[in-house]
């Protein structure tokens, strides 16, 4: 693995790329994620100039120490205006790709913009219309310029003046979720951001010859890491395509890999199941794809699963690649990404525990002889501590807050020096989750994950979710935001209040499940109801329904308070008990 230096911040890092080596090519972005179309490239020195650019003007306009959307799609663009906003001192927030239809740019953007409240939106020449039309609709945006950034010339570079931004200084927002009606900004400072891909490049095989490819958003954490600013860190080529043209023919991720003979790439584990159904033939793979070079393969973002991974190395076994290869993690926005995962070149490990003692919180193996339905496979993510970079994850019970003992499953909390500075604006949710302490000791603080799992012999295992937090297709998704949009679809058929939207394992990984009580009076056919709610929950979050259950009034779980149980109501859904009003579909 090559050293790389300390920086303060993501300005000293792009500083230092351009002078050391101007000409090299630091990033690659596929269009159409096609191998064969003539690729956009930036280089470390071009980079700087237009970081300058953008970042003197930022401060020009006055943004320094505001927040400041960036409204790209994936690509050059988005790289150029990131780098700018830390180059002005602005706080850049990440969108979720704003396009056509404009109801599900406005669902996703108005939650953010209520809470960021922006000053500025950069964005390109093309999307300039359509980010104005956004603006147009929503109010919350009044007050912020749209700024053009290809209309910023790179002479304005030599107006740029160093913000001299220290580890501690706050570099961008991320947002954990961009449709939740309460959304909360990460604030992640240069410091926590260096740290992490520091952290994250000393468990991966780089060296000066490394190439990443990655599909993952921009605006995604993961992706964000993966492709803009780990690479940036370790000096390596970064090949970026559009998620949008993984998810039209996943095979362009792999071809990539094969083209760029890639180092290190990875995904959530639905991507690894979707280049399974939609690969080529298994008897065509040795000559049309070669996976040799890989060193690395990230599967994080959503729950592991042992099984997709030996069916997928089996199946690409043709075209070179390995079960080995796989290196299980675990992160989230909070912890700035990583918080553990396997080594490059190691071996990850896995468990069968016995099913129902994991559902009572005890981590037993599986007796000899138990069958399928008995055993819970659970994978490591990696080393629970990391003393280098002084993190820790530790397991507490999220009642008692006692740390648990031994070979029990409790809450995931974790502290370090790369851990975020808490929430942007909510000084309670900031309290709440970045500042828990262990009952009966002293030290801390820690971040609590909403995360369940336990460590087993130094490693991280993660079960399931503390949070009714859901993800499908490495997106987080929020069940109040789903339960909102299928009562306001079906309305005045649905109950207000009495849906629950749950997940479940499904094939490929989470499938969602949604619950709604009927109107006693409806006399709506129960076709209709489900068909506006499957609609609009696809129109607004990209997800499809497993199942819509409609179900009697009055016969929803909910605390003595009013709160919808959701894991009582998917219990129910899974034990068949549900009192259901008409036929589910």
């Amino acid at each position: 693995m090559t050293p790389i230096p300390a920086f303060d911040s993501l300005v000293q890092l792009t500083t230092a790329r351009a002078e050391g080596a101007p000409d090299q090519c630091g990033f690659i972005f596929l269009k159409d994620g096609e191998v064969d179309a003539e690729p956009s490239r930036l280089a470390y020195g071009q980079l700087a100039v237009r970081a300058r650019a953008i970042g003197a003007a930022l401060a020009e306009a006055g943004a320094a120490g505001q927040r400041v959307f960036l409204a790209f799609p994936p690509g050059i663009d988005f790289i150029q205006a990131f780098y700018g906003c830390l180059h002005g001192a602005a706080i850049g927030v990440p969108l979720p790709a704003v396009s056509r239809p404009m109801s599900r740019a406005l669902y996703r953007v108005k939650a953010i913009a209520a809470d960021a409240r922006p000053s500025a939106i950069l964005t390109s020449r093309e999307l300039s219309p359509l980010v104005g039309e956004l603006k147009d609709k929503l109010p919350e945006l009044a007050a912020a310029t749209i700024v053009d950034v290809d209309a910023v010339p790179d002479h304005m570079a030599a107006d740029w003046r160093d913000p001299g931004a220290g580890g501690d200084d706050l570099a961008f927002l991320q947002y954990t979720s961009g449709s939740t009606s309460l959304p909360k900004g990460v604030m992640v400072t240069h410091g926590g951001i260096v740290g992490n891909a520091a952290f994250y490049h000393a468990g991966w095989d780089h060296g000066p010859d490394a190439v990443a490819v990655t599909w993952m958003p921009s605006f995604h954490d993961l992706g964000l890491m993966d492709g803009v600013i780990q690479p940036l860190l370790g000096g390596y080529l970064s090949v970026v395509m559009s998620p949008v043209s993984f998810l039209q023919r996943p095979m362009r991720w792999l071809e990539a890999v094969t083209r760029y003979r890639a180092t290190v790439t990875g995904g959530p584990n639905f991507s690894f199941e979707l280049c399974m159904r939609k690969s080529h033939p298994r008897e065509q793979l040795a000559s049309l794809l070669d996976l040799r070079s890989l060193r690395g393969v990230l599967n994080a973002a959503e729950p592991v699963r042992l099984d997709t991974m030996e069916r997928f190395a089996q199946h690409f076994a043709p075209a070179g690649f390995r079960l080995e290869l796989f290196c299980p993690g675990f992160g989230l926005a909070e912890a700035t990404l990583k918080v553990a995962a396997t080594r490059a070149g190691g071996r990850f490990h896995h468990l069968s525990l016995d099913r129902s003692s994991l559902e009572q919180g005890l981590v037993r193996q599986a007796p000899a002889g138990a069958v399928a339905g008995e055993v819970q496979v659970v994978v490591g993510c990696g080393p629970a501590a990391d003393r280098a970079f002084a993190t820790e994850a530790v397991i507490v019970d999220p009642d008692t807050l006692v740390r648990c003992e031994r070979d029990r499953v409790g809450e995931i909390w974790v502290r370090g020096s790369t851990v975020a500075k808490g929430y942007f604006a909510r000084p309670d949710a900031t309290r709440d989750t970045f500042e828990a302490r262990i009952t009966g000791e002293a030290g801390g603080p820690f971040m609590r994950t909403g995360d369940l799992g336990f460590v087993h012999e130094g490693e991280l295992y993660v079960t399931g979710r503390l949070k009714d937090l859901i993800i499908v297709n490495g997106r987080n998704v929020y069940p109040q935001d789903l339960e909102r949009t299928a009562e306001e679809a079906a309305a005045p058929d649905l109950r207000a209040g009495a849906s629950a939207a749950v997940s479940i394992a499904g094939e490929a990984g989470e499938a969602v499940v949604l619950i709604a009580e009927l109107q006693g009076a409806s006399t709506t056919p129960a076709e209709e109801v489900v068909r506006a709610i499957r609609h609009r929950v696809m129109e607004l979050h990209d997800v499809v329904l497993h199942e819509v259950v409609l179900i009697r009034q009055s016969t929803i779980f909910k605390t003595s308070s009013g709160k919808i149980q959701r894991r009582a109501c998917r219990d129910a859904y899974l034990a068949g008990s549900l009192v259901r009003a008409r036929p589910a579909t």
